[in-house]
């Protein structure tokens, strides 16, 4: 996943402090819920650029705010840096 696609089109998803798990729990899993696919596969069809080979693998907390997660693959990475992170590829 692109790390400036994450800051600008998912995290407009995110609400307040959301922990990974409530992201996985709320967005995640009922986007692909009738599809029965990873969500980054939602996410290549509907932005392809969005999609690419990680950069970087981002170890999380399921129980921390997904937006720190991001705010601090940004203090490292460019945006058009991308990430794996494993709750894309629920």
């Amino acid at each position: 996943m692109q790390l400036g696609w994450l800051k600008t089109k998912f995290l407009p998803l995110v609400t307040g402090d959301m922990k990974t798990y409530e992201v996985v729990r709320d967005i995640v899993k009922p986007a692909v819920m009738t599809r029965h696919c990873r969500y980054v596969a939602l996410i290549e069809e509907q932005a392809p650029s969005a999609v690419g080979r990680a950069r970087a693998f981002m170890s999380h907390t399921w129980g921390a705010p997904f937006k720190d997660l991001v705010a601090a693959a940004s203090h490292v990475l460019s945006d058009d840096d991308y990430v794996w992170i494993d709750c894309f590829a629920i």
